[in-house]
């Protein structure tokens, strides 16, 4: 018996198999009954991730969504909402994904455990509607429960939900498939309002990562199978018989229809480029030529499979290999037409296969590496859409396996619904301990990287972003290591040399810093990063015109770059032009007004000039952005009692000892003062102002210093 689904004017829709006989179907047609289902698989998602709670931040690209972004930090704010509409940050136009850590923020302050949480229930929430949109779709809940169980707790997913930069994944899959479940009620009465719900969802999936651009290519391939709206190549009317229009002349109309996905898509696709390109984090066919991103592009398709089916060896980063994996790209290229000719040959029957096959391959595309972006070869957040596909393919064949052995061995009903339950239960409890394993990895930096190195071969990225995550331990000479062994794997790898220089910068060996900081220059003068800081290294020592140049030239490497503004206005404010400096503040503060130093450097450059009232503001908007400023702290003290605000100053000198117990200055003024403070820690200097900056301590600026180490965004 067989029955077809969402028949609409004109189009013949295919027959799709009961889910179920209708005495077992029944109990599961309530719609309380799917709710629960639902919540199921969702708790099943929290139970194999719940491990992401105890994770930390991360020094590879969270610094940049979140600990080091100062609009961020501020919480969703109307300038904050405006800046993530017009940012390129990041490599990427993604604004409901700025929004989104910033309404964590107001949430959860910077705590990371709500940060997780809320990556792990929109997970926990993918799997729901993944489990209402497949038994929607096909009228096949308890097949739709055993794909979304798959998905909920596959290893190689927690990559998407134990980053928190990965947010963009998990919101973006969010609202595709929401698009995909309301494009369920339009195939059963297309309207333009319906398709208009459609446009809406993907339009807010890609304002969170533009992975979905694929998304009308997977609903083409769902009016095939389960929806049935794909038309007769031929159908008789009144008139006589319709002409065929060619091979693909019946998918005219279902392409047509979805005009608005395809315009959205193509929009998306313009903007990432522009802004991938922008970031630096492109790869251009210079550096990685035609043959080898083809020969990469098929081992990667290998190996996903790979993955999925034995999830081993997984890693946070899998460089893009030296040399073509010819290997490996004979697998793929095996496995990607092997699998396609036995789809095809099943699609009469078991159009489930080709379906799932082709929504695997296709949402792929985009970050298979054809368009190389960043420097890895495949990564596992990308298999967080397309894997949907392998799942209902595993899935629908295993039924229909038991299905056929049904009738041929004349077992009841129930036998299929036993045998699915079997092995979904046999796969998530596999599964299940390895997701736990690979959840505890992402605890922290180190033990990321540790396991990135442990995982794959020839890392050189695994290095510096281990190097970088010691030095953050201040374990310094551990983390040159790291840094030598990734350019002994890579010697044209400029982060590396850039991460080195920055080391140096920061232990005040300024002539060592040199020459890494020129080598990360020379290898790439787009990064504003190893210019500004080869400019600070040149201005500590003594040759400010230098110094003064390089940042400029890193200004001009990126338009945006709002540290160098501030850099360049401390130089200048440093060597006495006052009136420029300002300038250069004021710029950096129109680029991102929430960058705490700018402000502060503002705000002493202000006081040089005697602005005081205007540098008592300086200091007290640093305050509102970095509350744990000290500095801005007891300046805004010292300043305050000059106007006899004496208690307010009283107030903001104790605070500046409760933040740091060793600032003599405000130790100082609460005694001539009078009035009591704690006692110094035994290792803290007399005087650590040395009494050589007036009513104020900030006299001498923030100076510009070394960056925390860390690699080129990620680009995903």
């Amino acid at each position: 018996m067989s029955r077809t689904l969402f028949r609409t004017p004109g189009l013949a829709a295919a027959p799709v198999p009961d889910a179920v006989p209708a005495d077992a179907d029944a109990a599961v047609r309530s719609g309380w009954t799917r709710t629960w289902m639902a919540l199921l698989v969702a708790g099943l998602a929290i139970l194999a991730h719940y491990g992401v709670l105890d994770a930390g931040f991360l020094n590879y690209d969270d610094n940049g969504y979140v600990t080091d972004r100062a609009v961020v930090l501020e919480g969703l704010t109307g300038h904050g909402a405006l800046w993530a509409f017009t940012s390129l940050r990041m490599a990427n136009w993604h604004p409901l994904t700025w929004l989104a850590h910033m309404l964590d923020v107001t949430l959860w302050g910077t705590d990371p455990m709500g940060h997780h949480l809320t990556s792990l229930l929109l997970h926990a929430a993918n799997a729901a509607l993944l489990f209402l949109f497949l038994a929607r779709a096909t009228g096949a809940p308890w097949r739709a429960l055993a794909a979304a169980a798959l998905f909920a707790v596959h290893p190689m997913h927690v990559e998407s939900v134990a980053w928190i930069s990965e947010r963009k994944d998990v919101l973006s899959v969010f609202f595709g498939l929401l698009g995909m479940l309301a494009y369920t009620g339009y195939a059963r009465a297309p309207a333009a309002g319906r398709m208009a719900v459609v446009a809406l969802c993907m339009a807010l999936s890609l304002m969170c990562k533009p992975m979905l651009v694929t998304l009308p290519c997977v609903l083409l391939l769902l009016d095939f199978w389960p929806l049935g709206r794909v038309p007769a190549p031929a159908a008789k009317t009144a008139g006589g018989v319709v002409p065929r229009l060619g091979p693909l002349g019946p998918l005219v109309p279902l392409v047509l229809e979805k005009w608005p996905l395809f315009a959205l898509s193509a929009a998306s696709c313009v903007i990432t480029v522009l802004a991938q390109d922008r970031g630096g984090a492109m790869r251009s066919f210079a550096e990685n030529g035609l043959l080898p991103r083809l020969a990469n592009a098929l081992a990667a398709y290998g190996a996903y499979l790979g993955k999925a089916v034995l999830p081993h060896d997984l890693a946070v980063i899998y460089p893009f290999p030296a040399s073509p994996p010819l290997a490996g790209a004979a697998v793929g290229l095996t496995l990607v037409v092997g699998l396609g000719w036995l789809g095809l040959r099943l699609a009469r029957r078991a159009p489930f296969v080709l379906v799932g096959w082709l929504w695997f391959l296709g949402a792929l595309v985009p970050v298979i590496g054809i368009v190389q972006v960043g420097l890895q070869s495949m990564a596992d957040r990308y298999a967080y859409f397309p894997y949907m596909g392998l799942y209902v393919a595993a899935v629908w064949s295993v039924w229909a396996g038991a299905e056929r052995l049904r009738v041929r061995a004349g077992f009841g009903w129930a036998g299929p619904w036993l045998v699915l339950a079997l092995a979904t239960w046999t796969a998530v409890g596999s599964l299940v301990p390895v997701t736990w394993v690979q959840t505890a990895v992402w605890k922290d930096s180190v033990t990321l990287f540790e396991h990135a190195l442990a995982s794959t071969r020839n890392n050189f990225i695994a290095h510096c972003m281990l190097g970088a995550a010691l030095s953050k331990r201040k374990n310094y000479a551990a983390a040159g290591d790291q840094f030598r062994a990734a350019l002994r794997i890579n010697p044209e790898y400029p982060m590396a040399f850039y991460n080195m220089g920055l080391e140096l910068l920061r232990l005040g060996r300024y002539q060592e810093a040199l020459s890494p900081f020129q080598e990360a220059v020379k290898l790439n003068a787009r990064d504003p990063n190893p210019l500004d800081h080869l400019g600070i290294a040149l201005f500590h020592l003594g040759r400010a015109a230098e110094g003064m140049e390089y940042v400029r030239r890193a200004n001009a490497a990126d338009p945006g770059y709002a540290k160098g503004r501030d850099d360049l206005g401390y130089m200048l404010m440093e060597t006495g032009r006052l009136d420029e400096a300002l300038a250069s503040f004021d710029a950096a503060l129109t680029l991102d007004p929430s960058l705490a130093s700018a402000h502060y450097n503002k705000g002493v450059a202000l006081l040089r000039a005697g602005d005081r009232q205007g540098a008592a503001r300086s200091f007290a908007r640093t305050l509102q952005i970095e509350p744990k400023h000290v500095e801005a702290t007891y300046n805004l003290g010292a300043l305050l009692l000059t106007s006899d605000h004496t208690e307010e100053a009283v107030a903001l000198f104790r605070r500046a000892l409760a933040l740091d117990p060793g600032f003599a200055p405000a130790r100082r003024r609460l005694a001539e003062l009078g009035r009591p403070a704690p006692a110094p820690p035994e290792d803290a200097p007399e005087d650590a102002s040395g009494d050589t900056h007036g009513d104020t301590h900030g006299d001498a600026g923030e100076r510009p210093e070394a960056d925390a180490a860390a690699p080129a965004p990620s680009g995903s």
